[in-house]
């Protein structure tokens, strides 16, 4: 694996198609690029992952529950990114839910998947103009 996988460091074929994006797009080059540093870790991809199979355990509202501090870290930024959303499933607990953007991240990795959605933005600007 290349160091910028490692880092989270915007790789420049994407830097450089960001640029590109119409003014219209719905995430701006700054959200792709924080989806990016979000998704290119292992631990976050892996955590999406236990998410969509429903293999992740939410804690409860008052904090009791299985998850560790790097673990709501990385619920926090892949909610904050729009990946996964949260979902209160009972009084005082909660569960969380991988959105249609976290299963393109998720079938495609960090890389791929940005680029795709990114390529995405540029089809919806050509039909809708």
């Amino acid at each position: 694996m290349s160091d910028h996988h490692m880092s989270g460091a915007i790789p420049l074929d994407i830097v450089r198609f960001l640029n590109t994006l119409p003014e219209t797009s719905l995430l701006t080059a700054d959200e792709y690029r924080e989806l990016y540093r979000v998704t290119s870790h292992p631990e976050t991809r892996g955590l999406l992952s236990e998410i969509d199979a429903g293999e992740y355990e939410g804690e409860s509202e008052n904090g009791i529950g299985h998850t560790t501090q790097i673990e709501d870290a990385q619920i926090r930024d892949l909610v904050r990114v729009g990946l996964v959303k949260q979902v209160p499933v009972s009084p005082g607990r909660r569960e969380y839910r991988v959105t249609r953007l976290g299963h393109t991240i998720q079938a495609l990795g960090a890389h791929t998947g940005v680029m795709h959605l990114a390529r995405e933005e540029h089809v919806l600007n050509r039909q809708y103009q």
